[in-house]
């Protein structure tokens, strides 16, 4: 199987580097702040980065808190994100994405301004999250049959009626090597592009977590992260689909 495919429609809406620190003192916002001056001249818009927390209570109530997690820096055409947070660092790029390279390039460019004032101990998280989007055939409006595009897809007892009007199916695989990293993948349908489309999300998340390691060693993960990344994509659509992005 081909992992490293370059897909000239790829179908990416959003592609994301994460990792996750350990400090020897807890982080400030005025750290933050001198990262983001080192770079703003090319993200020049900012933004808080706020974290959402629920929690469910007995009896059923549902209690919220939001707290700051940091700083978000933005180029201009709000394409690219470099979000500078208290507990870790993550970069988006937003469609229209480019290849791979330019995505890890620019990371960790703005990735080693961030650990020259930020001194993080260890990386204890790292992951490599696409988001894909794609636009299925319909022409006609009667659906379409989701297994001539995907090869993980919603099974319906034949009891049952067959037009599937919403799906939502999520599930975590564990892969192998040493640390074993894990993929999270969902597929989900979406509000369609135009009516003569059906439109699924495929997301894959791919992660190691629990380890402790230096930022050079957390960027070899990134690469191994890819590589399961980008099999998990092409494991999971059929030639039909790479018709449709080639």
């Amino acid at each position: 199987m081909i992992v490293n495919r370059h897909y000239a429609r790829a179908p990416i809406v959003e592609a994301a580097i994460d990792l996750r620190c350990e400090y020897s003192a807890p982080q400030t916002v005025e750290n933050l702040e001198r990262v983001r001056a080192s770079f703003s001249i090319d993200y020049p818009i900012r933004e808080e980065w706020v974290e959402l927390k629920a929690q469910i209570e007995l009896g059923g109530g549902v209690t919220g808190a939001q707290r700051t997690a940091g700083i978000r820096a933005l180029t201009s055409g709000r394409t690219k994100i470099a979000g500078l947070g208290l507990q870790g660092f993550t970069f988006s790029w937003l469609a229209p994405y480019d290849r791979w390279e330019s995505l890890r390039d620019e990371a960790y460019r703005i990735w080693a301004l961030y650990a020259s004032i930020t001194n993080p101990l260890k990386v204890v998280r790292v992951g490599v999250r696409f988001i894909n989007r794609l636009d299925l055939p319909n022409p006609n409006g009667g659906g379409v049959d989701l297994d001539q595009y995907l090869r993980t897809a919603p099974r319906i007892a034949p009891e049952l009626p067959q037009q599937l009007e919403s799906f939502f199916l999520r599930f975590q695989l564990l892969t192998a090597g040493e640390p074993p990293a894990r993929l999270t993948i969902t597929e989900t349908g979406l509000e369609p592009a135009n009516p003569d489309v059906v439109s699924i999300l495929l997301d894959i998340d791919a992660f190691v977590q629990g380890i402790e390691v230096a930022g050079p060693t957390a960027w070899q993960f990134i690469e191994r992260l890819r590589h399961e990344k980008n099999s998990a994509f092409e494991s999971s659509i059929t030639d039909a689909t790479r018709k449709l992005i080639l």
